[in-house]
């Protein structure tokens, strides 16, 4: 019983807070946010363009997965793939980047 009051609460507080956020965005944030999970959305090109460098960053962290390529050369490791040396937009494609599998399970460890 003691988790299912917890359980509402949080959700309860969750929609609270969603109502809130919403009550102050602009049009252009609404629409950015709306891009999430709408494929109509104006800026549901740039969701799409996340999620595509996400999976091109996931397999180059697979590319050196024990180690990583060491810490802050993400941008670096991305450049030397192809890609415009940027730092990674996620921060678990980052870590696998640059400490490898290990790393990136110390790292979601601690955030647990």
């Amino acid at each position: 019983a003691l988790l299912s009051k917890r359980r509402v609460t949080f959700v309860a507080i969750v929609i609270a807070g969603s109502i809130a956020a919403a009550s102050v965005m602009n049009a252009a944030q609404i629409d950015r946010f709306r891009s999430i999970f709408d494929s109509t959305a104006q800026n549901a090109a740039t969701a799409q363009g996340r999620t595509d460098a996400m999976q091109r960053e996931f397999m180059i962290g697979l590319s050196n997965p024990v180690v990583g390529t060491g810490l802050g050369t993400s941008p670096e490791a991305i450049g030397n793939a192809g890609e415009r040396a940027k730092r990674s937009h996620n921060l678990y494609t980052e870590a696998l980047i640059e400490f490898g599998i290990l790393g990136l399970l110390i790292y979601v460890a601690f955030l647990s």
